[in-house]
């Protein structure tokens, strides 16, 4: 097509509630595809802009039925999208987890059918959310619980029709 993206490198890929694909790069930022006018939109963090996306290395991406895009980066958290604030904002997680003294990569969000926003980390475990309580709620390896996850390292977030959450470990 005529449009490009701004890299090659494609990590996630997920379509709104409006029709429009959501393409989260590696560098590149996010490339917002309009496939009835053919165009794409480039989202890059601007460093003199606390609105814009936090970083241009995307891993994850997360459409919920709200309108909200959830934005998981390397190495600098979350940041969501929501049509009705015309800006990117950083998720009150990117104030709980210090960024200073902790590395926070988002491998994979996940927004269940009671709104909470998981968030599968690489490293750190998986972290609940929900937005409306302000409620997080954290979960790690733990090598003398037999109950705790397998590892602190998510790679993808599924719920089943059950509304079962399923967990994708790496190992």
């Amino acid at each position: 097509s005529k449009a490009a993206l701004s890299s090659n490198f494609v990590r996630c890929v997920r379509q709104d509630k409006n029709g429009l694909i959501w393409i989260g790069t590696d560098h590149g930022g996010i490339n917002i595809l309009d496939k009835k006018k053919g165009s794409i939109t480039v989202l890059k963090n601007n460093i003199n802009d606390p609105y814009s996306v936090s970083q241009n290395s995307i891993i994850s991406l997360n459409c919920d039925d709200n309108g909200t895009v959830w934005v998981g980066t390397y190495k600098n958290g979350i940041s969501y999208y929501n049509p009705n604030m015309f800006k990117f904002k950083r998720s009150p997680l990117f104030y709980d987890f210090n960024l200073k003294t902790e590395v926070f990569d988002c491998n994979s969000l996940f927004v269940d059918k009671s709104d909470n926003l998981w968030i599968g980390t690489n490293g750190k475990g998986l972290i609940k959310y929900n937005e409306k309580n302000r409620e997080t709620r954290h979960f790690r390896y733990n090598p003398k619980d037999p109950a705790s996850i397998s590892t602190d390292i998510i790679t993808s977030i599924f719920e089943d029709h059950r509304n079962t959450i399923w967990i994708g470990t790496f190992l």
